[in-house]
């Protein structure tokens, strides 16, 4: 806001406590207790009403004039009335504006830098923000100011600084007798054509000598750095003896070290010894602890399910066991998993995992391109619906990147791994009582389960894995906060392949996209979208290939189509139904059904999301702890839309040709449309939420797919519990 002066915004307790107040003083049978507690109470929301203050109403004018006069219009008037409608019965302060006419740059006059060598003037205002014959900006003009500085910073000019001089309005040849365009009177009667009057801005800098870097010395706390090899700070020091001062050097060789992840503290100074034209500098550098060990709770979403899920971990970390800033984690943890449909679903699935993580956080640093590596050696064992999965890595190599921040793909990340996936009572569980009738068909002839059970058993294998995997991702991070963006986005795209070895064979392709909108005047009001492509690749009439589970897709859940528990939606004829004489390939039992939906997904996937979020402004005239309680919670309204498609289970659902109407119509006909409400509270760890959302139209279990078709909707409802907002 650019004033200060506001309008009364009174709550409606205050409103009542003020009309209960006015009539208990005119009436003379009032109790003094009760006039003096209604005065105490009616006294805690003053603030809420903005009486009018001359004082203030002057400093807004001046304020308002500032801001005209900072973006060209020099000849702004602005004054302000006070006054009572009596049709509203409301007082009114107005601020009365006329702009004037809005001045271009005449000139921009650098002074001090022509004695600079011609190689680097020559460099020094290449696409500055603004130039002359532009409107007059006084943000851009510091911009144009910063821009040169840094450059001169960057050339060697560690003592340079710059001063802004008064603007001047260039007057010259401006009398014209007899043609007006723009008038004022002036004292000869004449008048004056300022439609030719230009601002002249003058900018002068100091540049002081050029400096070159003498000595590069390291110091540590209390020399607790003795296993880091000098090497190591050597090799990502951009400060080098014998070149020029560069700020840019300076910043990246701290951005540099703090990417090492070992350190707790940097500092670049210059040193105290230096001369007229050569600058040492002093590396200090506080070392973290070398070992940690932690135990706890944790919460997290895996995104390949939908699920939102909870558990205990232990990791011991040791850092820099060989001198280059390395670290090695041991974990271990045990998963409850999808504890956000425990409302709906009163199902858990288990997951025990352990594992080494050995990373190198900088392996090479490229101008402010930075590589990492890491290597990951697991081992986990899945418990789905009954079905035990072992699961190893051995091993996964990855390729973090980080790019400079203001690229639109600002991380890149490549992984190669060797993985093993194993049902270990595969046979156990499709012969079991559990199962009868022809449904069990769906299990045993359920290819990949069956494919790998198959693989193992053979004795034909000549490897420990059963898959190889290559990809890569490219991530852009442009949101203000992570936890509960409030404006920018967030890309994904990421593309693997399996194939080389093992009998895991397919593409898979993945693009998601999130987006925030709000008003500076208004950030408790927040927009987000949503839009989230997958696509599978693979031979689906192959028995000997199969696609692992964690890379197929899901939907519904939490963090998806919210009208539906996580894993339940996806498009299909087959549909879930009591009736036992029904024909088998297009029938399965409720029990069969569901169990299929959780341990088998799909080839591709479409979803879009829209929330409205609004969190409640801290009230006042009440307790500031109370007030920030009210001001933690929100509410959200959001619609999903979105399926999975291309069933692995079912064969028989797909476009009746593959031209581009039949996958049109194929694709719109069978998408899934939610709506629903949420309750907020925000915490430092992202907000706590519990979503309810109502399946509009889609597959709904023994029912029509149009909501209005059906009888107690209220059942159909799906209640998700979770940490962090959906997206």
């Amino acid at each position: 806001m650019l004033i200060n002066s506001h309008v009364s915004e009174q709550s409606l307790p205050s409103v009542l406590l003020n009309y209960y107040k006015n009539n208990t003083d005119i009436n003379p049978a009032t109790p003094k207790i009760i006039k003096r507690n209604l005065s105490a109470i009616v006294e805690k929301y003053k603030s809420e009403i903005s009486y009018y203050n001359q004082t203030i109403a002057e400093d807004d004018a001046a304020s308002l004039r500032t801001f005209y006069n900072t973006n060209g219009y020099h000849d702004v008037k602005v004054d302000y009335k006070f006054f009572a409608d009596t049709v509203k019965k409301q007082n009114v302060l107005r601020f009365n504006i006329d702009e004037g006419r809005r001045y271009k740059i005449k000139a921009i006059i650098y002074k001090g830098l022509r004695k600079l060598p011609e190689s680097i003037r020559k460099n020094l205002f290449d696409d500055l923000p603004i130039q002359k014959n532009e409107f007059f900006k006084e943000d851009l003009i510091l911009k144009n100011a910063d821009i040169i500085y840094f450059r001169l910073q960057n050339s060697g000019y560690f003592y340079s600084k710059y001063f802004i001089n008064p603007v001047q309005i260039d007057t010259n040849y401006l009398y014209t007798p007899h043609t007006i365009i723009s008038s004022a009177s002036s004292s000869s009667g004449s008048t004056i054509d300022t439609s030719r009057f230009g601002d002249i801005v003058t900018i002068e800098f100091e540049t002081g000598e050029r400096q070159i870097i003498g000595n590069v010395a390291y110091t540590s706390d209390n020399n607790k750095e003795k296993g880091i090899a000098r090497s190591t700070k050597d090799k990502f020091n951009l400060i080098h003896t014998g070149d020029w001062y560069s700020y840019d050097n300076v910043k990246q060789t701290e951005r540099n070290f703090s990417a090492l992840e070992i350190f707790e503290k940097i500092s670049i100074d210059t040193s105290k010894i230096t001369s007229k034209d050569t600058l040492n500098f002093l590396i200090y550098t506080k070392m973290r602890n070398r070992n940690k060990f932690d135990f706890g709770i944790f919460v997290n979403h895996t995104p390949a399910d939908n699920y939102m899920n909870t558990g205990f971990q232990t990791k011991y970390t040791f850092l820099n066991p060989f001198g280059a800033g390395e670290e090695i984690n041991y974990y271990a943890n045990i998963t409850v998993k999808n504890i956000s449909d425990l409302f709906s679903s009163h199902k858990l699935e288990f997951e025990g995992k352990f594992g080494t993580l050995f990373s190198q956080p900088l392996l090479w640093a490229i101008n402010k391109t930075q590589v990492a590596f890491a290597l990951n050696l697991e081992y986990s064992k899945n418990n789905l619906n009954g079905f035990l999965v072992d699961h190893w890595l051995l091993p996964k190599l990855s390729f973090p990147v980080k790019l400079p921040q203001a690229q639109f793909f600002n991380k890149i990340q490549f992984d190669i791994s060797l993985e093993g996936e194993k049902p270990i009572n595969y046979e156990k569980m499709i012969d079991s009582s559990n199962y009868s009738g022809d449904q069990l068909n769906y299990l045993r002839n359920a290819i990949f389960y069956k494919t790998l059970n198959n693989y193992w058993n053979s004795g034909t294998r000549s490897s420990i894995w059963s898959a190889s995997v290559i990809g890569g991702s490219f991530v852009s991070e442009h949101r203000d906060f992570q936890l509960s963006p409030k404006k920018g986005n967030f890309s994904l795209l990421s593309a693997e392949a399996a194939g080389l070895l093992g009998i895991a064979e397919y593409a898979r392709l993945q693009f998601t996209h999130l987006q925030f909108f709000s008003k500076p005047l208004h950030p408790n009001k927040v927009q987000a979208l949503k839009i989230k492509i997958g696509l599978i690749f693979n031979n689906k009439n192959s028995t000997d290939k199969y696609v692992p589970f964690e890379k197929q897709f899901f939907c519904g859940g939490a963090n998806s189509n919210r009208g539906w528990l996580a894993r339940s939606l996806h498009s299909s004829k087959i549909r879930p139904s009591k009736n036992n004489n029904a024909q088998p390939d297009s029938v399965m039992s409720v029990n069969d059904y569901e169990l299929i939906s959780n341990i088998y997904g799909s080839a591709e996937l479409f979803e879009f999301s829209y929330e409205y979020r609004y969190n409640f402004k801290a009230p006042t005239g009440i307790s500031r702890v109370i007030a920030n309680q009210i001001s933690s919670l929100g509410v959200v309204a959001f619609s999903d839309i979105g399926n999975a498609y291309g069933w692995f289970v079912d064969k028989t659902d797909k476009p009746a040709s593959y031209s581009l109407a039949d996958i049109s119509k194929y694709f719109v006909n069978n998408l899934a449309v939610s709506l629903g409400f949420g309750l907020r509270y925000e915490t430092p760890i992202g907000p706590i939420r519990l979503d309810f959302g109502f399946p509009i139209y889609g597959p709904v279990i023994g029912k029509p797919n149009f909501i209005l078709n059906r009888y107690y909707v209220l059942e159909d409802v799906a209640i998700h519990f979770g940490i962090g907002h959906s997206f």
